[in-house]
């Protein structure tokens, strides 16, 4: 993304300085900084052009786990992140710098208007603070405040979610607060909050020097490329050019382009072709357009990306595909990229099989098939490597003690991702567990270890399961309703749960001022809120119900439930005449200890 955009910008600035007689050269002027330049440069303000705050905790993941590469390589056979800046002895040396993108910024009178880029700005500067209020070394923890705000005065103001942003964020000492997420917030507000609390709880677990090496590497060697733009109406041109206009970076282009760069041959090079297009067509029709972000879910750019993370067994950064050419064309010899690529079709035949069996069981599925469908659940990437390499090795050996193996390893693979979100794992985390888990199985283990929880995960995850669960919370959100709704039927998967299921709030999220829920049975609005998010008050039900039951009351919501008796989960529902906080919470303590029993944590 951050390439495309630099593009855009670049030549935008060349078409400045050629065209003389259309617009002046000081239009438009560029530079780059380092966080600490940028922040100390001046004051920001958002454009009118500039949206709310929408980074989720997937977003403050990535860019950490980018930031942190920049101080250390992975070590392939490192089982823990114990000390985090100790890289491996013979891995190669850190990054020199890392390159956060470029803002379009308007110059004002002491402040600049940020056309693009606010995202970013409101992200490190939730960083900043965390830092400043955690770090205890005097001198680094001037810098750092100096940069939230100078003499009083915020160097960054957002405007939609701005009072949160101050008191919990820029306020000295309340950004190494811990605080829920879940109290009643607009959905700015809780992103912002979401953010917080993420980088706290990660930061705070780091010793001292780790603190202090992160802070100074963010400052110094973390750069931005500045667009500076004069004229207000050629900043809305570069900001809606930037962000509409061109053909994004394709990365699996790039990677073909490197792969057949790779060919010792000709011949060789007509039989990657070949293999390439082979590959191309199994693999990308079970992709899914997200239109959200324009690129396909499930399609040929992540199945090499899984494919990277069991060939490299490395964080997964903007650039894998283009370090996965860079590691093949360390070993390469004639004939080597033509075994990779029949290696990788294999892999396209694992990625097909779980495409199919997570859209659909079939009819008389296997104890595998229901344990392959139950994936469905879980959104996020990181345990498709350890799928996809368990399944191609099932398929390719006749040894009945590896078979067995494998098979224990599919059917359980289900109940370990919902305990790690249930233990709010985050990508980063779940990328070591499961190259751990991938070298487990390689070894030979029958029990995998990477897939048990510390014990303050498993504490996490039981006080997950009584926290309230917000749409913000999307893995969770998505995951655990609709696991407990398949897992209730046991062996067998019927037909309405290969349709689209839905989650459905028995308390409505929101309702209207004059019904029951809120004149009679939930009248303090922080108690219904929490109650309205708690697993206790959340069931399944196909969308077109759903789509009837509105914000109504329960008395008229209870006749639709009464025909959607085929899900489960609604069983303790539909017997109640009316639906109160005894309920919810009954409800809850319920599923929490089904939950439990099932996962085997006592």
């Amino acid at each position: 993304m951050f390439l495309h955009r630099a593009w855009i910008v670049s030549s935008l600035l060349m078409w400045g300085c050629m065209a003389h007689d259309t617009l002046p050269v000081d239009v438009i002027s560029s530079s780059v900084a380092s966080v600490e330049q940028l922040f100390k440069s001046s004051l920001f303000y958002p454009a009118p052009v500039q949206r709310e705050y929408k980074w989720e905790v997937a977003n403050c993941d990535r860019l950490l786990g980018d930031l942190l590469r920049t101080l250390r390589s992975d070590d392939d056979d490192a089982e823990e992140t114990v000390q985090l800046f100790t890289p491996a002895p013979e891995s190669p040396p850190p990054l020199p710098n890392y390159y956060l993108g470029a803002l379009i910024l308007k110059p004002e009178t002491d402040q600049f208007d940020v056309y693009d880029g606010l995202q970013r700005l409101t992200t490190l500067t939730i960083l900043l603070a965390i830092l400043r209020d955690l770090i205890d070394e005097p001198t680094l923890k001037a810098r750092l405040a100096s940069l939230v705000s100078k003499d009083g005065t915020d160097r960054l103001v957002i405007r939609i979610g701005e009072k949160a942003f101050k008191d919990e964020v820029k306020a000295k000492g309340e950004a190494g607060k811990s605080r829920r997420v879940s109290l009643k917030r607009s959905d700015t507000e809780q992103r912002l909050r979401a953010a917080t609390k993420f980088f706290r709880d990660r930061i705070v677990k780091w010793r001292d020097d780790e603190k202090y090496a992160f802070a100074t590497q963010l400052l110094d060697r973390t750069h931005v490329g500045i667009t500076r733009v004069t004229d207000h109406r050629v900043a809305r041109q570069v900001f809606v050019s930037t962000n509409m206009h061109g053909v994004p970076l394709n990365r699996v282009e790039l990677l073909k382009g490197q792969i057949m760069d790779l060919a010792e041959i000709s011949a060789e090079a007509a039989e990657i072709h070949k293999k390439w297009d082979a590959l191309t067509a199994k693999v990308e029709i079970h992709g899914k357009l997200d239109k959200a972000t324009g690129r396909v879910v499930g399609g040929l750019e992540d199945f090499f990306v899984a494919v990277d993370f069991i060939q490299r067994k490395k964080a997964q950064g903007d650039d894998c595909l283009t370090e996965l050419a860079a590691h093949l064309a360390k070993t390469k010899t004639v004939g080597t990229i033509v075994n990779w690529m029949t290696a990788c079709d294999g892999y396209a035949d694992a990625w097909v099989e779980l495409a199919e069996k997570m859209r659909s069981t079939g009819s008389d599925p296997s104890p595998l098939d229901i344990a392959k469908w139950k994936l469905r659940f879980f959104w996020w990437p990181e345990w498709k490597p350890f799928a996809l390499w368990v399944l191609k090795e099932l398929k390719e050996t006749n040894n009945p003690n590896k078979q067995a193996k494998y098979f224990k390893h599919i059917e359980s693979l289900h109940k370990a991702c919902l305990a790690l979100v249930l233990a709010e794992t985050q990508p980063r985390d779940r990328e070591l567990i499961f190259r751990n888990a991938i070298k487990q199985a390689k070894d030979g283990d029958k029990e995998l270890d990477a897939f048990k929880l510390t014990p303050e995960q498993t504490t996490r995850l039981k006080r997950s399961l009584v926290t309230p669960i917000t749409n913000l919370e999307t893995d969770k959100y998505h995951g655990i309703i609709r696991w407990i709704e398949a897992e209730m039927w046991g062996n067998t998967i019927p037909g309405h749960l290969n349709t689209e299921v839905t989650v459905e709030h028995v308390l409505p999220q929101e309702p209207a001022a004059d019904s029951e829920w809120v004149t009679i049975y939930f009248k303090d609005p922080e108690e219904r809120y929490d109650l309205t998010h708690s697993l206790g008050n959340l069931v399944c039900i196909d969308k077109e119900r759903n789509e009837r039951l509105k914000n109504y009351d329960f008395a008229i919501k209870k006749p639709i439930y009464l025909e959607a008796q085929a899900f489960k989960t609604l069983s303790q529902v539909m017997v109640k005449d009316v639906w109160t906080a005894v309920d919810i919470r009954a409800r809850e303590i319920l599923l929490s200890e089904y939950v439990l029993a099932k996962l085997g944590i006592a």
